[in-house]
């Protein structure tokens, strides 16, 4: 684990790091100020601190590199399964203009972080159901997406048309799942009494 922990400083500190000095400074409250105030939080080891601006940020404008920090962030808060899905989101989001070297430590680093978390693939019948992962609605979900969850049990919901079905799953470190949730629909046929 020591030997993990170090691996993942050295492959997150200051990947996403703020624009060169010699740019003029940003405007004071804008994204970029804010941005720049979480940096350095990180680098003071400010934890907490780094979180509550980053999450702020991410609730404006989801990029990748608020998402490569957030996952740094969560891991040193031992806040896996949000590590894992920041880093995810970091890694399929990452625009062709930054470094080749750069988007191998966030790669690197999710493929750290997978074995740290359990990973779900949930399908859902049908695909307009609402989807909740212990009580909690996942806004986001698409179907077929890797949902990380810490190691353990889970309770996952589909709920539609006032039917619900639900499923526990228990994962542990590393381990992948896929599980569907069917949510059976009592339908009339035409012409029945």
């Amino acid at each position: 684990m020591r030997r993990f922990l170090c691996f993942l400083l050295v492959v997150l500190t200051f990947a996403a790091t703020p624009s060169a000095s010699a740019d003029p400074a940003p405007e004071p409250g804008s994204a970029q100020a804010r941005y720049r105030h979480a940096y350095d939080a990180i680098h003071k080891k400010q934890w907490a601190e780094a979180r509550a601006i980053l999450i702020d940020l991410w609730s404006r404008s989801r990029t990748y590199d608020v998402a490569a920090s957030l996952g740094q962030v969560e891991y040193q808060l031992a806040n896996y399964a949000p590590a894992a899905e920041y880093m995810a989101f970091a890694v399929a989001n990452v625009p062709p203009k930054e470094s080749p070297a750069n988007v191998e430590r966030y790669q690197r680093a999710l493929v750290e972080l997978r074995k740290l978390v359990g990973t779900l693939r949930v399908g859902v019948n049908p695909p307009g159901a609402t989807v909740r992962l212990d009580g909690k609605a996942l806004s986001d979900f698409v179907p077929g997406q890797e949902i990380f969850v810490a190691p353990g049990a889970h309770t996952l919901e589909a709920e539609h048309d006032g039917r619900t079905t639900t499923l526990k799953v228990s994962l542990g470190a590393g381990e992948q799942r896929s599980v569907e949730l069917d949510v059976v629909r009592d339908v009339p046929l035409a012409g029945a009494p």
